[in-house]
């Protein structure tokens, strides 16, 4: 995205520069006798070279403004209230999530909303290396990320389980989680619900998205989400 408003701007100082040109030459041109017609020609082939260069620097800042705030502050709240909802319908006796961005989230808009606290895992996960950093048992692995899945033990067969993700744009680690519960927990699927805050309407490939969401749209690497630490 950055290499992409650089070009914008780039583009933006040549259209300043061809209109600044294009004025000398007009000034110019109306004091010799090159005259009035070959102005009128001049200005406009610089417009057909300045109309789609001004459209495309237009499109990228625009764009470029839209990935930022593609979650506003004020949007996290509003769909934080909808989530909320959501869980009081289900009525979960815990509820899962990967600490840090999920886990934020969850603590600083969403729990806001809900009138009695629901017991929380927070499953600790590091970016991955060669070496796995915990027990390989009880190790889940990501496109991105090794969980640890010990705390996951916790949880009883009879338990009604939400497992929430911030962003989700493959399912990956909301499908991990669930097939750990289902196997090890020995957990019936139908007391399991997946709920992602925002979903990425291109990620998805093999996973099924969640039961629940606030917002599908497109997710890129570099977008701002107010509840994550810059």
């Amino acid at each position: 995205m950055r290499k992409r408003n650089l070009i914008a701007f780039l583009v933006f100082f040549v259209i300043v520069y061809i209109c600044l040109g294009v004025w000398l030459v007009a000034e110019c041109a109306l004091k010799s006798d090159f005259g009035v017609t070959g102005v009128a020609i001049l200005s406009a082939l610089t417009g057909l070279i300045a109309l789609p260069l001004t459209v495309y620097s237009s499109f990228v800042v625009y764009e470029g403004i839209r990935h930022g705030r593609i979650c506003t502050k004020a949007m996290a709240k509003k769909g934080a209230k909808k989530i909320a909802g959501l869980i009081k319908i289900f009525s979960p006796t815990v509820i899962i999530f990967v600490e840090g961005n999920s886990e934020d989230l969850y603590n600083n808009y969403i729990a806001d909303n809900l009138r009695s606290s629901y017991h929380t895992l927070a499953l600790p996960a590091c970016i991955r290396y060669k070496q796995k950093p915990f027990m390989a048992d009880t190790t889940l692995l990501t496109n991105k990320f090794y969980i640890d899945a010990s705390l996951l033990d916790l949880v009883e067969p009879s338990d009604r389980v939400i497992i929430f993700d911030d962003v989700t744009k493959t399912g990956e680690t909301i499908e991990a989680i669930k097939s750990y519960l289902t196997s090890s927990r020995k957990l019936a699927r139908e007391n399991i619900v997946t709920c992602g805050f925002i979903v990425d309407k291109y990620g998805y490939g093999k996973n099924s998205e969640p039961a629940f969401y606030f917002k599908r749209t497109e997710v890129r690497d570099d977008y701002a989400f107010p509840w994550r630490k810059k």
